[in-house]
């Protein structure tokens, strides 16, 4: 799954804060719960999944404050199977009122 970082995630991100890394801030965005970014993982729930290097480069540097830009990178997860569903009836009723309007 992709995972891209935005400037928003960037601007709203705050610094040594597990749940509040604009990594974390993405990732909540493409759709997961409960997520905290931790210096070569992230924590979704209880489950830990590696992140790749050019993550953990960024989360390095905004914790240090050194300038940095928005990015994108492979994440190895899987929505949970209720996300999923929901995700995808949320998807569905929308383009049901796109039609019908």
């Amino acid at each position: 799954m992709l995972i891209q970082v935005t400037t928003d995630h960037i601007d709203k991100g705050r610094r040594f804060r597990p749940e509040c890394c604009p990594i974390a801030l993405a990732i909540i965005d493409a759709g997961f719960e409960d997520v905290r970014a931790c210096s070569g993982y992230t924590l979704i729930g209880e489950s830990r999944i590696l992140l790749p290097e050019e993550a953990n480069t960024f989360m390095l540097h905004f914790d240090c404050n050194i300038p940095i830009e928005p990015f994108e990178f492979e994440f190895n997860a899987r929505l949970p199977l209720f996300q999923r569903l929901k995700t995808a009836l949320s998807e569905s009723i929308a383009r049901l009122s796109q039609h019908s309007a």
